[in-house]
């Protein structure tokens, strides 16, 4: 689950896995007003540990409170992962993703959020099948193009 606070004080809920509410994020992604009006972004998981299973020794998510299986936990239990608009940059950029799981090539999957802040960027991916996240932070030079409206 995705939070985006805005300058008005409301924080929007975005599923990334949901095609509408996915479909909805990026077209406003592309009005750069609405860049503008992002105060940050919260990446959300619920009732997540890791244990192995009795039977099969094979990794499985239980939630260490209710003892549910992450899908059907009860107890809302979790943590939350927060990016705030960076202060002192000039262009600011946000955007967020759904990585789909792929075992064959060893990709966990999860939600990433990332800023382009001038010529920095920064990314949070929090793993879906592990209670982990990935911060980075490169220095890859000022954006030229954008995927969202060819700019």
């Amino acid at each position: 689950m995705l939070k985006i606070h805005t300058k008005d004080g409301k924080t929007n809920l975005l599923d990334l896995k949901n095609i509408e509410q996915a479909r909805d994020w990026l077209d406003k992604l592309k009005d750069p007003e609405f860049q503008k009006f992002i105060t940050g972004m919260t990446l959300e998981q619920k009732c997540q540990s890791r244990f192995r299973c009795d039977n099969c020794k094979s990794p499985v998510l239980i939630c260490s409170e209710c003892g549910f299986v992450h899908e059907q936990a009860r107890c809302g239990s979790g943590a939350q992962y927060s990016l705030p608009r960076p202060n002192g940059f000039n262009r600011i950029f946000c955007q967020a993703e759904y990585i789909k799981p792929n075992k064959e090539k060893k990709i966990h999957g999860g939600e990433k959020i990332v800023c382009f802040c001038d010529d920095i960027q920064i990314g949070v991916m929090s793993h879906r099948e592990q209670k982990a996240i990935r911060v980075s932070l490169a220095k890859p030079g000022f954006r030229r193009f954008s995927p969202n409206n060819g700019n």
